[in-house]
């Protein structure tokens, strides 16, 4: 599953990380890839490695 997003408080990309937890419990075979960079970067690290499911979420910056 691909967001593809400025990470900031406009996009709400925090919502990303909280549906990935929910998707994952349905199918477990899903890896939850989120592209972009802004100010909210760090806060949604952190947010991924508590998430339950942090081990199948990657954040991969800008993708060009």
């Amino acid at each position: 599953v691909v967001c593809v997003s400025r990470l900031s408080h406009e996009k709400y990309p925090e919502c990303f990380l909280e549906a990935a937890e929910i998707a994952a419990e349905q199918n477990r075979r899903l890896l939850f890839l989120l592209v972009g960079t802004g100010p909210l970067e760090s806060k949604l690290l952190q947010m991924a490695a508590k998430n339950p499911v942090g081990e199948r979420i990657r954040l991969l910056g800008v993708r060009t």
